[in-house]
């Protein structure tokens, strides 16, 4: 595709051209002065003669082809040039009487000047409407200065008579000078309208819209803004999300900053809907900065809403700069409940940072705050984030707690989008306490809710976690559907954070069927996007998985370098349970070969164990193992137990390894995994 634009694209849009395909951008820079007089010669070639005064002039004008033309345009709109039977002729005295504008501004001005008053009238309507405008707005524009609403007139309209009198006159009319302005190619018709019904025109030239509405007084245009404002707004599709950003422009412009900053907020709301968040993103930001100081609970929703976005596509700085704004004004308005939700949805976005300290901390301010209010539905909301948190530092008992809870406040009647939220949190816990039955129940059930609710996100976000328990269970072809369409689901809302999820998961998928190409592009493209967001949890478990990969492809020191790296990250966070898949990770890689680890010095565990002197295989696995087991997850114990006591045996540890691998069986029984029967097989070799 070739296109052209002018500079101001990269300005408003700095990312355009950034994607798949690398954008090959060529400056087009002025004419050289041969070349504009070369243009110049084309363009009056039925002028007999060119004036050495205007050859002169030509060269003045920066090289520029559009100031040529206009240049051309001038000189016939003020006579200088005019058209006879033999050809063009040149007015000397005409052009003697009327210096030659030194600028393409002061061209274009000029051309403005000579014409009608009532073409330049119309020229300046139309560029009130904007560089593309329809007929009718203009014709709203010219009844609006015929019935100007002067104290002592109706204020709803002309007459019935006065109207059928004035029959189509106006629009008429307004053709008929459109007409001229097309024909001095000021103007063009547009071949296809975007709005339904109407004649659609444009500026053929950006650069003469801008310096037709910059001349135009400013008291006028501020008047026609606000009308061009309620034009736009009664059209049938007025209350579009494109519309009521158009009416809020021009509403600005007319100085209402309050009407305006409704409008970009329905506009945004509308794109928030939708998922065209950069979109949402941007309009918030208007809408707040129309608004100013004067309306500060529409502030404090403004913030809130902006944030969620931003936390939604993983720009988690922005996020939390939002909620702190919203925390501010709530202080000011001192508004408990409002504070409360600020609270929560800065530890919320700690929490997804895995700064799971922090994220505590705040989620426990917020829950004070809703039980100083008496807020129920704050409450549960508060118990659910605080049991998110503790289940990520391992406390599953404490987060079950938390979670039911907030569930039994939620109550059957209450709003399915919450209880969805509980329900999701409750089935992630008992999945790792060891109840499959249980998690699957939940997981459906918060999916149901989420579906009937609309809830897009949400909706993701369950299909992730069944696709967990399908791959616990061994169902590979039911696990890969559902991540496939939960990263179908997370490109269609941008949800960067809940892609980065899938794909991570679909690449520990492809590793474990053996398809090692597809798994490394899956897991390297999760870990960018995680690394993006700054999500720790994913880029632990895609890194570590990496590492994995590197190990089952001969690269030990390349594996070796991922894991410890991966634990690293998980240690520093306090993910506990992913430092403990990480210790089990670094020990199946330093039990697979001889490595020299004289130099490495794990960070301290948050289990007490800084790993003194030169760490093994078995120190690994036995600090993951105690980990695993302090904090109750029998998922992953069960498969640590499992790794180690197949490493026990390899090296003969017979007794040892029979131990782990009979407690793995029947943890792998209880929890109903399939990978009890190959633990099983490989004790009865053994006997």
């Amino acid at each position: 595709m070739v296109t052209t634009a002018r500079s101001l694209l990269f300005e408003r849009h700095p990312s355009f051209g950034e994607g798949d395909v690398d954008l090959e951008r060529i400056d087009l820079g002025p004419l050289p002065p041969d070349e504009a007089l070369a243009l110049w010669a084309k363009l009056t070639a039925p002028l007999a003669h060119c004036p050495e005064s205007i050859r002169s002039h030509v060269q003045t004008l920066d090289g520029s082809p559009r100031a040529l033309y206009d240049l051309l345009h001038y000189l016939r709109e003020s006579k200088i040039i005019t058209t006879t039977p033999s050809g063009w002729r040149l007015d000397q005295q005409r052009l003697t009487a009327s210096p030659l504008p030194r600028t393409h501004e002061q061209l274009i001005a000029k051309r403005v000047e000579v014409m009608e008053p009532s073409v330049r009238d119309i020229l300046e309507k139309a560029a009130i409407v904007g560089e593309s405008f329809w007929l009718d707005a203009v014709v709203s524009l010219l009844r609006a200065d015929t019935f100007s609403g002067t104290p002592g007139e109706d204020p709803d309209g002309p007459t019935l008579a006065a109207i059928a009198a004035a029959g189509d006159h106006t629009r008429t009319q307004v053709l008929t000078l459109l007409g001229r302005l097309i024909e001095r190619e000021w103007l063009t018709e547009s071949l296809h309208t975007s709005v339904a019904g109407e004649r659609e025109f444009r500026f053929t030239s950006p650069y003469l819209w801008s310096a037709v509405y910059d001349n135009i007084p400013a008291d006028q245009r501020i008047h026609y803004h606000k009308l061009v404002a309620q034009w736009l707004e009664l059209r049938p599709q007025g209350r579009s999300a494109l519309s009521q950003e158009d009416v809020a422009a021009h509403l600005e412009l007319a100085g209402l900053a309050g009407p305006a900053s409704l409008r970009y907020r329905r506009a945004a709301d509308m794109s928030r809907t939708s998922f065209r968040n950069d979109v949402a993103i941007r309009l918030y930001a208007r809408a707040l900065s129309c608004l100013g100081d004067s309306d500060l609970v529409a502030r404090i929703h403004l913030w809130h809403d902006l944030g969620s976005v931003y936390e939604l596509v993983g720009d988690y700085e922005a996020a939390l700069g939002c909620f702190e704004r919203m925390l501010r004004l709530s202080w000011v308005g001192a508004s408990r409940t409002k504070a409360a939700v600020a609270f929560n949805k800065m530890g919320r976005v700690w929490r997804l940072k895995g700064d799971l300290k922090l994220a505590l901390d705040y989620l426990k301010r917020g829950h004070e705050l809703f039980e100083q209010a008496h807020d129920q539905r704050g409450i549960a909301s508060s118990l659910d984030d605080i049991g998110k948190a503790l289940y990520h530092l391992g406390h599953y008992d404490d987060a079950f707690d938390k979670v039911t809870a907030a569930l039994s406040l939620r109550g059957k009647g209450g709003d399915p989008r919450s209880i969805a939220h509980s329900l999701s949190n409750l089935g992630i816990i008992q999945k790792d306490r060891g109840n499959p039955s249980e998690a699957l129940n939940c997981h459906q059930e918060a999916l149901k809710l989420r579906r009937r609710a609309g809830d897009r996100s949400g909706v993701i976000t369950s299909l992730n976690n069944l696709a967990v328990l399908s791959y616990e269970r061994g169902d590979l072809n039911d696990a890969q559907r559902g991540w496939e369409q939960a990263l179908r689901e997370a490109e269609e809302i941008g949800a960067l954070p809940l892609q980065a999820l899938a794909l991570c998961n679909l690449g520990e998928l492809a590793f474990s069927q053996g398809h090692i190409d597809t798994a490394r592009n899956w897991l390297e493209e999760g870990l960018d996007l995680a690394e993006d967001v700054d999500d720790r949890r994913v880029q632990v478990e895609a890194t570590r998985n990496l590492a994995l990969l590197e190990q089952a492809a001969g690269d030990n020191d390349r594996a070796r370098e991922l894991a410890l790296h991966a634990h690293q990250v998980a240690a520093e966070a306090g993910l506990r349970e992913f430092e403990g898949r990480t210790l089990l990770t670094l020990g199946e890689i330093f039990g697979d070969a001889l490595i020299d680890t004289g130099q490495i010095q794990l960070p301290r565990s948050g289990g007490g164990d800084t790993g003194a002197g030169k760490p093994s295989a078995e120190s690994f696995f036995t600090r993951g193992i105690i980990l695993l087991r302090e904090i109750g997850n029998d998922t992953e114990l069960a498969k640590g137990l499992e790794a180690f006591g197949r490493y026990k045996i390899e090296r003969n540890e017979l007794d040892d390894g029979r131990l782990m691998l009979n407690e793995a069986l029947g943890l792998f029984e209880r929890l109903g995994v399939p990978r009890s029967t190959n633990v099983k097989e490989l004790l009865d070799t053994l006997f």
